[in-house]
């Protein structure tokens, strides 16, 4: 297994928005299912890893945008696809309809594409 080094926790306490109450998290991070930290900076990707888009990485369930500094943790936005689902996934169904969810995304499977696209969560979007 690759070997995966922290260079560096983006703590942003100075940063406006990050640790006050309008909905920031403290001290700057939230955390996947995983305990990687949203924000997290990598040296290297996980062995098993698909580009997904530009500069988007994807390793079981956990997104890397590709920078200067590393590859750095983030929530992926709604409308990227994936091959396959986290191992850790659920199954939610809903109008006839399964929806998976794992690390808090959400996914939605094609059957025309044969992918898994990420969306926002069916429950607080009114998506059926």
């Amino acid at each position: 297994m690759a070997s995966r080094s922290v260079l560096v926790l983006s703590f942003c306490l100075t940063l406006s928005g990050c640790a006050g109450p309008r909905g920031g998290f403290p001290l700057g991070l939230a955390m996947f299912g995983t305990g990687v930290a949203i924000g997290s900076i990598f040296t290297d990707l996980p062995h098993r890893h698909a580009r997904i888009d530009d500069h988007i990485y994807y390793a079981d369930g956990v997104y890397y945008r590709d920078t200067p500094r590393g590859y750095v943790v983030v929530n992926p936005r709604p409308g990227l696809w994936v091959d396959e689902l986290p191992r850790d996934y659920k199954v939610m169904r809903r109008h006839q309809r399964d929806y998976y969810t794992s690390k808090g995304v959400w996914y939605r499977f094609d059957p025309d594409r044969d992918q898994y696209r990420v969306i926002a969560e069916p429950l607080e979007n009114g998506e059926t």
